[in-house]
C-alpha cells in the first residue's frame, strides 16, 4: 500500500514538472513570436516612410503619450528695452503666481463657509 501511495505521488510530480515545463516553453514562444511580428512590423513602417520620418514619427508618439511639454508655460522675452526685458517678465511671473495663490486661498475661504438653506 505505501510502495503504492509512493509511485503516485513521483507520477504526480513528474506530470506537475512536465506542465510546467511545457507552459514555460510555450509562454517563451508566445513572447518570441510577438517579437518578431513586431519586429516585421517596425521594418516594415521604415521601408515606407523612411527611417528619419518613422523616427520623428515615434518620437512625437512618446512625447504626446507622456504628456512631454515643448513648449515652455512662461515665455520672457524683451519689449524693445532689452535691459529691462528680463526683469519685467520675472516681475510679472512673480505677479501671476501672487494673484494664483491669493485666488486659491479665497477659494478654500469660500469652500469652508456653510451654506445658508433660509
Amino acid at each position: 500500500m505505501a510502495k503504492a501511495e509512493a509511485e503516485k505521488i513521483e507520477l504526480l510530480a513528474k506530470a506537475s514538472a512536465e506542465q510546467i515545463s511545457l507552459t514555460g516553453n510555450a509562454e517563451a514562444e508566445k513572447i518570441l513570436a510577438i517579437g518578431k511580428s513586431n519586429a516585421e512590423s517596425y521594418k516594415l513602417s521604415v521601408e515606407a516612410m523612411g527611417g528619419n520620418n518613422f523616427t520623428q514619427l515615434k518620437i512625437m508618439e512618446n512625447i504626446a503619450s507622456q504628456n512631454v511639454r515643448i513648449m515652455p508655460e512662461v515665455l520672457i522675452g524683451g519689449n524693445g528695452d532689452a535691459a529691462n526685458g528680463g526683469i519685467s517678465g520675472l516681475l510679472g511671473l512673480q505677479l501671476l503666481e501672487q494673484v494664483q495663490k491669493k485666488n486659491m486661498e479665497t477659494s478654500v475661504v469660500m469652500d469652508e463657509k456653510p451654506e445658508n438653506n433660509a
